[in-house]
């Protein structure tokens, strides 16, 4: 039986924190943590606005999505090619379904495309990303804004390394195959705890706001119509091999 999708929202809707579990298979989780564990040149320090900053973000990082100037053989192009296909059509249902929740996004906004996916390896009893917010008061000419953020757990910690919002006293577990998905507001501020009982490994994500009224939703994307409050049916995906 396909699996389908288990939304949540821990404060209510009013707060816009939804949170989606199960969504990530545990075996895609495992296999895109030892493709970069077995090849440590692939990390770098992780940055933040203004670079890197490691009083306030401390963390390895490193592209799953685009050009990567660290791929060596094609054996590493094809995995993260089809890692990046795997989250990417995961994750489009998870963000229509949450689109599907509040009338601005699904009929004013035309926020349909994200900015790809970055991995973050945060070290047990080390590794933080200080309070922030994801989005900025301003975008340049043609930019596109920042409107969602939402962070993928690919393994459960036990103790710490969870993302607390500051002004919801909240916070999120790391749980291996969640999604959390927020506003990138300034109501929003939240950091990475520190993992305690072991690292921690995400994958982030951003959603955009093109400054144009075209609609950039990809064409395989489900319609938002036949998303009703969580249940939908997840595709199957290929699981690459490292």
């Amino acid at each position: 039986m396909p699996k389908k999708t288990e939304m949540h929202w821990p404060l209510g809707k009013s707060a816009g924190i939804c949170i989606h579990d199960n969504v990530l298979p545990s075996k895609l989780c495992k296999s895109i943590i030892k493709f970069f564990e077995e090849r440590p040149h692939f990390n770098h320090p992780g940055k933040t606005f203004g670079g890197v900053m490691p009083d306030t973000k401390l963390s390895m990082d490193s592209h799953i999505t685009g050009v990567n100037e660290y791929i060596q053989t094609e054996e590493e192009a094809d995995f993260l090619s089809k890692a990046d296909n795997a989250i990417y059509r995961l994750y489009k249902v998870v963000l229509a379904e949450y689109i599907q929740q509040y009338a601005t996004l699904l009929n004013e906004w035309h926020i349909r495309e994200d900015t790809g996916y970055q991995y973050q390896r945060y070290t047990q009893g080390m590794g933080f990303y200080k309070s922030h917010i994801d989005g900025s008061p301003f975008t340049g000419p043609g930019g596109r804004e920042r409107v969602l953020a939402s962070v993928m757990y690919l393994n459960t910690v036990k103790e710490g390394g969870g993302t607390y919002f500051d002004y919801f006293d909240y916070t999120c577990d790391a749980v291996r195959g969640r999604i959390v998905t927020f506003p990138a507001s300034f109501l929003h501020l939240h950091g990475g705890l520190v993992p305690q009982s072991s690292d921690k490994m995400i994958i982030s994500t951003f959603v955009t706001c093109p400054p144009d009224p075209v609609d950039t939703r990809p064409s395989s994307a489900p319609p938002t119509s036949e998303i009703v409050g969580g249940g939908t049916e997840l595709p199957e995906v290929e699981i690459p091999e490292v």
